[in-house]
């Protein structure tokens, strides 16, 4: 990863090197055993980052962690919480061991004067928001004001929902205030969670949220569901005939289901055009 000449090579070592070490941070944390994180792996990180040669673009997908739907399908047994903890769990160590290099590549890679659609740009605005994400892990309210600023001042939409994703998976602290911080504050609104528990749900790579159907923002209505969803990968192992772990709304104790035969209540038929 920190070495290769081949930009392929490079980011596919990068994503073995990831997932090997949040394999093991899963089964730390199923076993009860306080997860660490190898040195080399940071250091590995942080070689990518500070590398200047490199693409912004390229260490922007280089940088980004595997997502936990794949992380799930290297597991025979697939546990959504571990494996959401590993994740993120890495991703606070690799915010708090590379918190220098973020900062310098969040400054240096903004892109100055009016927005402009190159691929150069674009790339330079992927490795800056990554920064952020990143820094927004730390309990750092410097940083959270930084993404604010951004929000606010962004000429484009790509910066402006990279801030506020940020802003949002931070939680309650980075918005404290925000009812007079200023106008801007009723479209942080809109992709405010319905609930706590809904708050505390990632997207798991990072990247900025869709933007809401106009009825669903004229009607800004929390969304209520008869039945609890399954995680995307959850139906994705169903497919596949993989045991999936979840936890039963409402009780602490796990259940799991056999992948082949789904969950109480689901058919597994799925629509399609063919016959």
């Amino acid at each position: 990863m920190a070495h290769d000449s081949d930009p392929f090579n490079r980011w596919e070592a990068g994503q073995r090197l990831a997932t090997r070490q949040l394999l093991a941070l899963v089964e730390s944390i199923q076993m009860g055993q306080l997860p660490s994180v190898d040195s080399y792996v940071l250091e590995a990180f942080r070689q990518v980052l500070r590398d200047e040669t490199l693409d912004p673009a390229f260490r922007a997908q280089a940088l980004t962690l595997p997502a936990e739907s794949y992380l799930g399908e290297q597991m025979a047994e697939i546990d959504p919480a571990a494996i959401h903890a590993a994740r993120q769990y890495l991703r606070q160590r690799l915010a708090a061991s590379l918190h220098t290099e973020w900062l310098a590549a969040y400054h240096n890679h903004r892109v100055p004067g009016p927005y402009r659609p190159d691929a150069a740009s674009a790339g330079e605005r992927a490795l800056k928001n990554l920064a952020l994400s990143y820094l927004m892990e730390l309990s750092d309210a410097g940083v959270a004001q930084t993404a604010r600023t951004q929000y606010d001042e962004a000429d484009n939409m790509t910066d402006r929902f990279a801030a506020l994703t940020a802003l949002v998976q931070r939680g309650g602290a980075a918005r404290d205030g925000d009812a007079a911080h200023g106008p801007n504050h009723a479209a942080e609104a809109l992709v405010e969670p319905a609930s706590g528990e809904q708050a505390g749900q990632r997207r798991h790579d990072h990247q900025p949220a869709q933007r809401p159907d106009q009825g669903e923002v004229a009607a800004h209505r929390p969304l209520a569901l008869a039945k609890p969803m399954l995680p995307p990968f959850a139906l994705a192992a169903h497919a596949v005939g993989k045991r999936v772990l979840l936890v039963g709304h409402g009780t602490s104790s796990p259940r799991s289901w056999v992948g082949a035969k789904g969950p109480p209540g689901f058919s597994g038929r799925r629509r399609s055009g063919r016959k």
